[in-house]
């Protein structure tokens, strides 16, 4: 097994965009029939955003909800309801993340966002994420244990190596999925085989 630096969660981000718990009457306003679309827990499926479009608000409203908007590259995670489903934002959007939602921003001379995604998918991170969280009825997690998270990263060009190829498995699973149900359940295994061997490193202190 390949020994790999390992770093907080914390010291290889730029920012984490928390806004749980805000809501347009916190801030001096009410929701819109149309305008810029936010986002929480509640659409984050199967690694995407999906298109439900529940709230909107007003121009000024996004102002002050999101004086640091998203970006390509960073990473949704719910924080509880459900816990850990995660999301990578690869186009540019105006949305305003709201109810039950970070979004990480990676240093990009560090590390990868979509390796990041892949991490928090299935690495060891992601069990870390999982042991970390709080609560009896529902489990969640805090920023302050969020950003305590332990990494291991290889350079920047084997990350970036490592989520492409985990993403040609991803894309092949979903074009077989349509028609061919059992290749589909070998590939799913063989996927899950390489992302295991990918993103499993014997840590070595930073």
């Amino acid at each position: 097994m390949e020994t790999e630096p390992s770093f907080l969660l914390g010291e290889v981000l730029t920012s984490v965009i928390d806004h749980r718990g805000k809501t347009p009457k916190k801030l001096g306003g009410d929701w819109t029939v149309g305008g810029h679309r936010v986002i929480s827990a509640i659409n984050i499926k199967n690694g995407r955003v999906d298109a439900n479009n529940h709230h909107y608000i007003s121009e000024a409203m996004y102002a002050k909800w999101m004086p640091t908007p998203l970006q390509v590259g960073d990473v949704l995670l719910t924080s509880e309801a459900p816990l850990g489903s995660v999301a990578f934002i690869d186009s540019p959007v105006d949305w305003a993340i709201g109810q039950r939602l970070f979004a990480l921003r990676p240093d990009p001379s560090r590390l990868d966002g979509r390796y990041l995604f892949h991490l928090l998918r299935a690495g060891a991170p992601r069990a870390e994420l999982l042991a970390r969280s709080t609560g009896s009825t529902v489990s969640g997690i805090r920023q302050s244990e969020l950003v305590k998270i332990r990494v291991a990263l290889p350079s920047l060009e084997r990350q970036i190596a490592i989520a492409r190829t985990l993403e040609q498995f991803g894309s092949l699973s979903a074009a077989l999925s349509i028609s061919l149900p059992a290749e589909l359940a070998a590939r799913r295994k063989q996927y899950e085989y390489y992302r295991d061997k990918l993103l499993t490193f014997e840590e070595a202190p930073a």
